[in-house]
C-alpha cells in the first residue's frame, strides 16, 4: 500500500502582521511554526522562512505561535 508523503512544514518570521486564513491575526515580530510549504510560498513578501531570521526572533525573545489553517 502507497503512502501518502506529508508536506513539509517549516517555521517563519513574521515581517509584518497579516492573516494566513482570513480569520487568525499573526503579529509582527514572532515566529509561525508548522507552516505547510505552499502556505509559505503563497506568503513570502511579509514572511521570512530564513533560519537564521527564525533563531535570531526566538533568541531575542519572540513570540511563538502555532500555525492554524
Amino acid at each position: 500500500m502507497a503512502t501518502k508523503k506529508e508536506a513539509a512544514k517549516t517555521a517563519a518570521f513574521v515581517l509584518c502582521s497579516g492573516t494566513l486564513d482570513g480569520a487568525t491575526r499573526y503579529p509582527a515580530g514572532c515566529v509561525v511554526e508548522g507552516l505547510p510549504d505552499d502556505v509559505l510560498k503563497a506568503n513570502t513578501h511579509w514572511l521570512d522562512a530564513a533560519p537564521a531570521a527564525v533563531e535570531a526572533a526566538k533568541a531575542n525573545g519572540a513570540q511563538v505561535l502555532a500555525y492554524e489553517g
